[in-house]
């Protein structure tokens, strides 16, 4: 039976990747900081309450865990993404992730990556790419990054990073923009946009971990852009929204203007990830944008 740490487990990736790897059939311990578990009892699945700043998780035999999935992250949130006291954190945060992996006898480490990172490449982002992060955020993910490969390197463990491009399913319910256009088309409110001219990808939070459970089984690569390869306008995808919940309502596109950044892309290269792992999506954004409105159009209309 393969078995697995996860870190930030009850986060919205953590626990999407604690159900993939169950359904799966995986051994899976997951920890986080919550006292008590926010998943169904499972007798394959160990949740262990713990700040890996501070303290080491127990109850993990050592040499049961093939690889270790890094999902916990200090300052996530918009509004915390130029916090500088925070993102510093996540060096400690990290490579306490790494040294814990040695201690377990781990061979391989995960981390997950933002396309932020890669915020004016001009293309798709691939191993190639030139990173130039957007953000404080952005900075700590690349320079964390760099550190644990090296550490993971000294320590005979393999490290593999995955820069996934944006996520949606249900249980993302946070700013992002295709939530955000939802809710408001739904309400009978014009979203209020920027021109949406961005070349963008998303993916279903059911593809991106099963593509993170390929990548802990098959990888062979220390990179892996991750996504659906469909990369298109941002406007195709909101036009797609409206259409299927109420066209009269007018999108407001460039009510809100580019900043100094400019037009920031997300499109992503995942010819690596397919070669090595076999990875094909599930969800074309077609579908999977029709069955999340589907079923939002119960919360929002009971």
């Amino acid at each position: 039976m393969r078995s697995a740490l996860i870190t930030g487990a009850c986060g919205f990736i953590g626990k999407n990747l604690v159900s993939e790897l169950l359904s799966s059939g995986y051994r899976v311990f997951a920890t986080d900081l919550p006292e008590s578990s926010p998943f169904e009892k499972n007798a394959r699945l160990t949740y262990i309450s713990c700040d890996l700043m501070k303290e080491t998780p127990r109850g993990i035999p050592v040499g049961e865990c093939e690889v270790l999935y890094h999902l916990a992250w200090c300052g996530v949130s918009p509004e915390a993404r130029e916090n500088f006291d925070l993102q510093m954190k996540n060096f400690s945060l990290s490579q306490n992730a790494v040294k814990l992996a040695k201690t377990l006898g781990i061979k391989t480490v995960i981390f997950v990556g933002s396309t932020m990172e890669y915020s004016f490449c001009e293309g798709k982002i691939s191993e190639k790419s030139a990173p130039s992060p957007l953000n404080l955020y952005a900075a700590a993910k690349l320079s964390v990054r760099y550190l644990c490969e090296s550490l993971a390197r000294l320590s005979g463990i393999a490290f593999r990073y995955a820069v996934i491009t944006s996520i949606y399913g249900r249980g993302r319910e946070d700013g992002n923009i295709i939530y955000y256009c939802i809710r408001e088309l739904f309400e009978k409110r014009s979203p209020r946009l920027s021109p949406c001219k961005q070349i963008w990808d998303f993916i279903h939070i059911e593809d991106a971990t099963r593509a993170l459970r390929l990548i802990g089984e098959k990888g062979r690569a220390s990179f892996y852009a991750v996504g659906t390869g469909e990369n298109r306008p941002l406007s195709d995808t909101v036009n797609l929204i409206s259409g299927l919940i109420d066209k009269n309502i007018p999108v407001k596109f460039g009510a809100i203007p580019y900043g100094d950044s400019g037009i920031i892309n997300s499109a992503v290269n995942t010819q690596s990830l397919r070669r090595d792992t076999g990875f094909k999506p599930k969800y074309s954004l077609d579908v999977g944008i029709r069955q999340l409105i589907d079923y939002y159009k119960k919360e929002f209309r009971t």
